[in-house]
């Protein structure tokens, strides 16, 4: 399976509402990532530029919407998690208290390499800007929704694809900067604390053969994982399923980053009311989504603060219902 990933939006602090951040995910089995690049690369070309070129925001509406109707047809989906800025108003408390929950971990780890691993992620997640911080915080949460949705969309349809997860990330830099150095870092301890929090669903009658090198039960958890409550148990994700090929890439030499970046530069102008039909922008981004049941968001809303809710705007929350009524169902008839 190849994850594209890419970002729009600064993610700093606001006070204008409706400053909308959002991160996504293009997942394409390995049997569908030749028809994405020609589907990008035919629309390249209907537009007059070669195959090569990298194509920005400078396209029209119109072509924009072809582009979505021809990324519809391929064995592919998107997944995504937007903030809205000026709502994220607690930011270094959210951030303070996610350091010390690792800060928590550190005695329960067996040895002093990973005592000091654990103790290496509390000090990144603190020297991170607040800006940076929310980011590292989507992106983190981002790819565990990746993961859930992955596993569950293609355990019914090509369960073969669960066996490989290919991450690629649009890097900053040339070369890995401080906050992908970072994100890289501490992105498996969050991981692995969502998969405690927020575990899984799995479906019975999905194939999960070729997944389960990635999975563990309580024999086989992290040993710095709390013991489980009495007749439960834990779920761990094993580090390679993100660290075996985790990649900061060059946009420019992967046609998958190009379509994450379309497809997240126009799910942030339609939350922010950008499109001249903003209605039809919705229900082709919702064409590349997937739910779990038609009255299930195919997309996620965060907010850092003390409030507890995300409240989204009238006209932002009618865009997210076009999406998800013309998302694709989860399941399998």
């Amino acid at each position: 399976m190849h994850i594209y990933l890419d970002e729009s939006g600064t993610f700093a602090a606001t006070t204008d509402p409706g400053s909308y951040c959002v991160v996504a995910a293009y997942v394409v089995p390995e049997a569908s990532k030749r028809r994405a690049e020609e589907t990008l690369r035919a629309f390249k070309l209907s537009i007059n530029r070669t195959a090569s070129d990298e194509v920005k925001g400078e396209i029209s509406e119109a072509d924009y919407f072809r582009l979505l109707e021809a990324l519809a047809d391929v064995d592919a989906f998107v997944v995504a998690l937007a903030t809205d800025a000026s709502m994220n108003v607690d930011v270094p408390t959210h951030k303070e208290g996610q350091a010390k929950k690792i800060d928590d971990w550190i005695p329960q780890m067996i040895h002093p390499e990973g005592k000091a691993m654990v103790a290496k992620s509390a000090i990144d997640i603190r020297a991170l800007s607040n800006q940076n911080y929310i980011e590292l915080l989507c992106r983190c949460l981002l790819a565990w929704e990746t993961i859930k949705k992955s596993t569950l969309y293609y355990s019914q349809r090509v369960p073969a694809t669960l066996g490989t997860f290919r991450w690629n990330f649009d890097q900053k830099d040339i070369a890995k900067n401080r906050f992908e150095a970072t994100f890289s870092d501490v992105l498996g301890t969050l991981l692995q604390s969502m998969s405690v929090a927020d575990p899984m669903i799995t479906l019975r009658e999905g194939d999960y053969s070729h997944f389960f090198r990635f999975h563990g039960k309580d024999d086989n958890r992290p040993y710095w994982f709390p013991a489980p409550k009495k007749g439960g148990e834990v779920q761990a994700i094993k580090s390679a399923l993100w660290r075996e090929h985790m990649r900061f890439v060059d946009s420019k030499q992967h046609p998958g980053v190009q379509i994450a970046d379309q497809v997240v530069r126009g799910i942030r102008r339609c939350l922010r009311g950008e499109f001249v039909d903003n209605d039809r922008a919705a229900a082709l981004l919702g064409r590349l989504m997937v739910t779990l049941g038609r009255k299930i968001p195919p997309m996620t809303f965060v907010a850092f603060s003390n409030a507890g809710e995300v409240l989204l705007e009238k006209s932002v929350a009618e865009r997210a219902n076009i999406m998800r009524r013309n998302a694709r169902l989860m399941l399998t008839q």
